[in-house]
């Protein structure tokens, strides 16, 4: 945020993407654990990614000028009053955090689950979709807010008009990720990416476009891990241990186009 309005620079952007700007985003910002803004100012607000809108916040708090805000270990938010005031506040918001159990994400927002762009401006909302349009370095991806795990799975219904789908698991940065790649034509891949270089784990069958059209599933249970379409498991072997982290899904193949619809990931205990 900055005199000239809220932006996102995402890793290995050229240039830095305008977020929408209204009164309710006149204040300090923070980045709250599902993927979301919290604006602290004259009054509150949430920015959630997945609409690119700000909805005002049902909370008791005086106007404040500049606060300094500070996400707690919780999940809370610590708001110490600025120029008007010597007061402090916790805000708490839902409870959509790192050891979350499982969660649906529906595109129509329905659900609280959010759905975070690094890049916002790879996603389309044109025609009331929410698509990824991207390349084959999958900077196209969206990541399902508040869940971090190492082990769990993801389900997806997407609608690929051009090039393919990839599910992310345990991503703990841009270049560090589990990647289950399917891409009509080619055969299915597990991949791990480190340090922004893939190493392909296993190929399995050749997937096609009827193949896309099924719920698609990237599980990693006990060291191994499997890509599936519909019931049919393409392609399965062990994957390296990994740190807690983001699942989400990626566009994938040159001049991809994926339509997000319902996703659920699920921690398995």
């Amino acid at each position: 945020a900055g005199p000239s309005g809220i932006s996102v620079l995402a890793p290995d952007a050229s240039a830095a993407t305008a977020l929408p700007i209204t009164p309710l985003a006149a204040g300090s910002l923070i980045t709250l654990e599902d993927g979301s803004v919290l604006s602290v100012g004259a009054q509150l607000a949430r920015f959630t990614p997945t609409t690119r809108a700000w909805s005002t916040v049902d909370a008791t708090l005086p106007a404040q000028t500049a606060p300094s805000l500070v996400r707690l270990a919780d999940g809370s938010v610590l708001i110490v009053g600025g120029a008007a005031t010597t007061d402090a506040w916790i805000y708490r918001p839902s409870l959509v955090g790192p050891n979350t159990g499982s969660l649906v994400f529906i595109a129509d927002s329905t659900t609280d689950a959010v759905l975070t762009p690094p890049d916002p401006a790879l996603v389309d909302r044109s025609g009331g979709a929410l698509a990824l349009v991207g390349d084959d370095d999958l900077r196209a991806r969206m990541l399902v807010g508040g869940p971090r795990m190492a082990q769990g799975s993801i389900s997806a219904i997407v609608t690929v008009a051009s090039g393919g789908v990839a599910l992310l698991a345990q991503q703990t940065g841009p270049g560090h990720l589990l990647v289950g790649r399917l891409v009509p034509g080619e055969p299915a891949r597990i991949l791990a990416r480190a340090g922004g270089i893939d190493r392909i784990l296993c190929t399995g069958v050749a997937v096609t476009e009827v193949d896309l059209t099924l719920p698609l599933t990237f599980a990693i249970t006990g060291g191994s891990g499997s890509l599936a379409v519909g019931p049919t498991v393409k392609v399965s072997c062990a994957v390296p241990t990994a740190d807690r982290g983001h699942w989400g899904l990626a566009a994938a193949g040159a001049g991809s186009r994926v339509e997000v619809g319902p996703i659920t990931v699920a921690r398995t205990r």
